[in-house]
C-alpha cells in the first residue's frame, strides 16, 4: 500500500489488553512546527496523565492499557515514539462483570466539514454489565466518554502545540498525495446502542 505523508502529524496507537486480547484505538495529533521526541513527550505525558484516567472511568479493570505508540507521519521514514506503562492504566470498576470485547461504545469526532473523509471515531470497550440493559448503553456511562474525549479538544488543557485532528489518506477509494488533516472541532455518541469493534480485536 501506498504510504501518504501528513506533514508534522502524530498517530498515537492506544494499545492494551482487554480480557487478555489485544485492544486498540488510534488517534491523530497535528503539530504547528517540526516533532521531535520533547513534543511527543509532553503529548504523552497529557495523554497519560489527564485523558487516559479520564476516559477509564467505569470501564471494567480487565481493560488494560499498557502502551502508547506515536508515529511521524511526515515521511515514510521520520521516527516513531513509544511509552510503556508499567502497571499498566486499568479500568475503574471491578464489582461489575465486563461485557465481551465485541461490545463497543461509538465515539465520533467531527471537524467543520462533512463527509466520510471529515469524521473520525473510537470503539470503546470495557463496557460493564451494570451500564448495559438489552441493546442499550448507560447514558451516564456515554457521557463520561464524551467528557474524556473532550479533553483533547483546543482551548483545554491539551499542549497548545498539538491540535486534535482526523486524517484522511484515501478519496474515492484512491491514496491522497498527502493526506486531507482536519481540526476536531466536536465529539458526540450519535446513539446509546451498543456497537460492534470485531475489528478492532485480534487473536493470538
Amino acid at each position: 500500500m501506498a504510504f501518504v505523508p501528513a506533514s508534522n502529524t502524530l498517530q498515537v496507537e492506544i494499545r492494551g489488553t482487554y480480557f487478555g486480547q489485544d485492544y486498540e484505538n488510534v488517534l491523530y495529533f497535528k503539530n504547528g512546527s517540526t516533532i521531535d521526541s520533547a513534543e511527543v513527550e509532553t503529548l504523552f505525558d497529557f495523554l497519560e496523565d489527564d485523558f487516559l484516567p479520564f476516559m477509564m472511568i467505569g470501564l471494567s479493570d480487565q481493560l488494560q492499557i499498557d502502551e502508547l505508540y506515536g508515529t511521524d507521519l511526515t515521511t515514510s521514514s521520520s521516527p516513531t515514539y513509544s511509552r510503556i506503562f508499567i502497571p499498566a492504566i486499568e479500568g475503574t470498576e471491578s464489582g461489575a462483570a465486563g461485557q465481551p470485547g465485541s461490545v463497543a461504545a461509538c465515539i465520533s469526532f467531527r471537524s467543520a466539514n462533512r463527509g466520510r473523509g471529515s469524521r473520525g471515531r473510537n470503539y470503546v470497550s470495557g463496557i460493564t454489565e451494570n451500564n448495559v440493559s438489552g441493546n442499550t448503553l448507560d447514558a451516564g456511562q456515554i457521557s463520561l466518554l464524551v467528557a474524556a474525549y473532550e479533553l483533547l479538544l483546543g482551548g483545554g488543557d491539551i499542549p497548545a502545540s498539538w491540535v486534535w485532528s482526523i486524517v484522511s489518506r484515501f478519496l474515492l477509494g484512491s491514496p491522497r498525495v498527502s493526506a486531507l488533516v482536519q481540526e476536531v472541532l466536536d465529539v458526540l455518541s450519535t446513539d446509546i446502542t451498543v456497537d460492534s469493534q470485531r475489528g478492532r480485536l485480534r487473536g493470538d
